[in-house]
């Protein structure tokens, strides 16, 4: 197969190219915001808005101060769907095969996972636990992690978008989940009327 190709010339009115370059475009834009102080006023704005979502990160919705206590137990265990095979193409875990988490790692801190803003539930934490980072893990639902991180003198955790009470189930707080054997305890406790 040949192809041939050959310049048939200018046939009809030719228009030179009018549009901008965008990226010069957007350049000349960012001088202009530059110079008239507008872009430092964006940038402020952007940044105040981070440091407002950091400071008090949005709730995780349809969690509730726990009323009634319930208890369960939640099976990490994995049901591999497919082989997975390494970069050789061997195989390293057949289709059909359980693996439970634990059987390997130990779920070694208890999360206790609360409503930042409630008095009760924070003074029910204090109480009932030795505030060390190394025994247990604090998880916000709501309220302000780095002002009660700070209160506690230990990081405090957020659940963002709520991934973690998904995952386990969770619908009111506070709750505990904590390993027991080859599961995970999962508690929702109630500490009491909220007055």
């Amino acid at each position: 197969f040949n192809a041939f190709s050959k310049d048939l010339g200018i046939h009809g009115q030719v228009f030179e190219i009018t549009e901008k370059d965008l990226l010069e475009e957007i350049q000349q834009k960012l001088t202009r915001l530059h110079k008239n102080g507008t872009l430092d006023d964006i940038q402020k704005q952007h940044a105040l808005h981070a440091r407002k979502v950091i400071e008090r990160p949005k709730a995780v919705e349809g969690i509730t101060r726990t009323k009634h206590a319930r208890v369960w137990f939640h099976d990490p265990s994995l049901l591999i769907p497919k082989d997975i095979k390494d970069h050789q193409g061997r195989i390293i875990a057949k289709a059909g095969t359980v693996i439970n988490p634990l059987d390997t790692v130990e779920f070694a801190r208890p999360f206790i996972f609360l409503d930042g803003r409630d008095k009760e539930q924070i003074s029910w934490l204090k109480q009932s636990f030795k505030l060390d980072e190394s025994t247990l893990k604090i998880i916000l639902i709501n309220g302000t992690p780095l002002t009660l991180s700070e209160e506690l003198a230990m990081p405090v955790y957020f659940d963002q978008g709520g991934k973690l009470t998904q995952h386990f189930h969770i619908k009111a707080v506070p709750a505990i989940v904590c390993q027991q054997g080859k599961k995970l305890l999962v508690e929702e406790i109630n500490v009491g009327e909220k007055k």
